[in-house]
């Protein structure tokens, strides 16, 4: 199968028309579908978070978490997460 990739990109008059390095080792790799999902889940939050905290409107007088109001998304958002981890932590 390499074989067939290094010839075709060699007929693309490419500059790597070589073998990896790495050669049949690669061909063993797999992808973790663990990993997939804990990244997808990171980027996920950070899209939530920074939307909580735009729309949370905190004041920049706001020096603590213990100052934001009750009622705002970025509250709201660690609350729920610290009651996930207390029922699955």
């Amino acid at each position: 199968m390499r074989l067939k990739v290094t010839t075709f990109t060699k007929q693309q008059d490419s500059k790597q028309e070589f073998a990896a390095l790495i050669g049949k080792v690669i061909d063993k790799a797999h992808v973790e579908p663990l990993h997939l999902k804990n990244n997808a889940l990171g980027i996920v939050f950070k899209v939530v978070l920074k939307e909580a905290v735009a729309k949370s409107n905190i004041s920049p007088s706001c020096k603590s978490y213990s100052n934001i109001p009750k009622n705002s998304r970025l509250f709201q958002i660690v609350n729920a997460l610290k009651t996930c981890l207390n029922i699955f932590g």
